[in-house]
């Protein structure tokens, strides 16, 4: 039977049939690589060569992954088309495979021999500087190993627990080097025991795919994590010019112990002192301690006043400012940006409550979603999504330390660092209104509460979670809702809504930070202006990231039939 073949795939079509080679599968867990099963992912191969992207959701993982193998040839059917993603794109294309559960994988056979085995598009060793910071795309490379280091654990400022990494270095034929960095798994898996010979060092050639061009004090690297694969001596073209350069000669393989590894300073974790919100607001800043405290909380109402996302720098993680048809980073320049999470929210424990602040990777942890999947379910780059909302009730015990402004204020505030253990939903929230805290029937909230009145007796995971729809620009409507899937109309409890307070246009960057995480917030601006330009940026990320959940097959409304994405302008590096 005639298979479709990848360039003649389209959203407007629900009934295509292909045949294709798993190139690659890997199993994405968030940005620490230590959460729960976000999407598998896949990259998929034609007889022709043709290459596309495909991703099971995790809803289908436990049905639809175990019937693909990386490696194995499969009949696919009854799959969604989309536009492709806008980051982290392992292969170039317009659009995506999305697996749902009426998808069919059944084994090809009898299939011709021209199924791809590497699906790559290698980028020269003297082109990989330009890219430091930009996460639009997969990075390939082809070079000769060199040298190779042991594992090492290293603890990460964004993780709570320490990680492996491993250090490859690799050279191409004009000797130019790039450090390779493999971590978590892919650090444990790699090995050349099986086809090194110390008395016969033969050259190994190796295709790396899968990685990210960074910088860390100063020294550039390519960075592989999940979605990484490397191939030695692979039987390909570009592969021929090394294996006919490099014939009959000797290049042994340098290995570097750990003690001898030149990689970022291992850290020493020290246990965190557990501590009530009520003592942390009672301490004096300056007698914090430097490492932080944990305290362990649950989280009551949200801030609304700052809004939940905010473009990050790819090269200082400092937030970016609106700049023609993208953003740009005011301190060092650069124009490659992604979005991050700034969840604001109050914590109570039920001797006191403050405010905390969440920046990226770890609000990625609070949510339990990536921001990108987020922001496509957001109805308006402006409201707070129900997968935000659905945080209140939730409990963690987490790692903090103080913000800047806590120096300036009796009523500190506290940065997230990360989760050290998360419980799950609470079937009554944490009061302390009796105590400190005291609300007379004639006293109105917070204006940035969102408050959910419980009781004992109520179960908050079955119900439904109304909320405004902030705007930069509207008050809030009270009477808009969002349902969860496990809600029972009713037992939903009516949520207050504090008296409208316009919110700020402009994004204040946070302070640097010298790892790829965003530190802690600033003071908003307290003055009231309409920007147009920010209005603008707010269109146009709600397009950006909801052009995924369009249907392209239905008569479209807009002035400007474009769909077009906004383009990131290109990375200008001197180094």
């Amino acid at each position: 039977m005639p298979f479709d073949l990848f360039p003649t795939l389209h959203p407007k079509s629900k009934h295509w049939v292909i045949c294709a080679r798993a190139s690659r599968k890997w199993e994405y867990r968030g940005g620490t690589d230590d959460g729960p099963i976000v999407h598998v992912d896949l990259v998929l191969g034609d007889e022709k060569g043709n290459a596309i992207y495909a991703e099971i959701p995790s809803s289908e993982i436990d049905t639809k992954s175990p019937l693909i193998q990386e490696g194995g040839i499969y009949i696919i059917s009854r799959f969604r088309v989309s536009k492709a993603k806008s980051l982290y794109r392992p292969v170039d294309g317009p659009y995506m495979v999305e697996f749902t559960c009426y998808t069919k994988i059944t084994p090809a056979k009898d299939v011709p021999q021209t199924f791809p085995t590497h699906i790559y598009k290698l980028t020269p060793f003297t082109d990989l500087r330009r890219h430091i910071g930009e996460n639009r795309n997969f990075l390939d490379v082809l070079g000769i190993i060199t040298e190779v280091s042991d594992t090492r654990s290293v603890q990460l400022p964004n993780q709570p627990t320490p990680t492996l990494n491993r250090n490859i270095v690799l050279k191409d034929l004009s000797n130019l080097e790039i450090r390779l960095t493999l971590w978590g798994q892919r650090a444990a898996e790699f090995t050349i025991d099986a086809i090194y010979n110390e008395e016969q060092p033969e050259p190994i050639i190796i295709l790396v795919v899968g990685t990210l061009m960074k910088s860390y004090s100063g020294e550039e690297y390519l960075s592989g994590n999940t979605a990484c694969r490397w191939y030695f001596n692979p039987a390909i073209l570009e592969a021929e010019h090394f294996y006919t350069v490099l014939r009959n000669q000797r290049l042994p393989i340098k290995h570097t112990t750990a003690s001898t590894d030149q990689t970022a300073p291992m850290r020493t974790s020290l246990p965190l002192e557990d501590k009530h919100l009520n003592d942390l607001q009672a301490m004096d800043p300056y007698d914090f301690p430097d490492g932080g405290c944990q305290c362990t909380i649950t989280i009551t109402r949200l801030v609304l006043t700052t809004p939940w996302w905010f473009p990050s720098c790819n090269r200082c993680s400092r937030a970016c400012i609106l700049d023609g048809d993208g953003y740009r980073c005011n301190t060092c320049s650069c124009t490659g940006y992604r979005f991050k999470y700034k969840l604001c929210f109050i914590g109570n424990d039920g001797t006191a409550e403050a405010e905390m602040i969440a920046f990226g990777e770890v609000g990625r942890r609070i949510v339990g979603k990536p921001v990108q999947q987020v922001l496509r379910t957001s109805r308006s780059a402006n409201d707070t999504p129900p997968d935000v909302a659905a945080i209140v009730s939730l409990k963690f015990t987490l790692a903090v330390t103080l913000t800047e402004q806590s120096y300036y204020n009796p009523q500190k505030s506290y940065q997230v660092n990360s989760v050290i253990t998360a419980y799950g939903r609470q079937h009554a929230l944490p009061d302390t209104r009796h105590d400190q805290h005291k609300h007379t029937a004639g006293s109105q909230m917070p204006p940035h509460a969102l408050t959910y009145p419980t009781s004992s007796t109520t179960d908050l995971a079955s119900q439904t979670l109304n909320y405004p729809m902030t705007s930069y620009s509207t008050p809030p409507n009270p009477t808009v809702q969002y349902r969860s899937t496990n809600i029972s109309p009713s037992s939903a409890p009516e949520i207050q809504i504090a008296p409208h307070k316009t919110i700020p246009r402009d994004i204040t960057p946070p302070p640097p930070l010298d790892h790829d995480e965003t530190p802690s917030k600033k003071t908003a601006p307290t003055h009231d202006v309409a920007s147009s330009k920010h209005s603008i940026a707010q269109k146009r990320l709600f397009q950006d990231t909801m052009d995924t959940a369009k249907d392209s097959g239905a008569p479209k409304k807009t002035k400007n039939d474009t769909s077009k994405a906004a383009p990131s302008a290109p990375l200008s590096l001197a180094i």
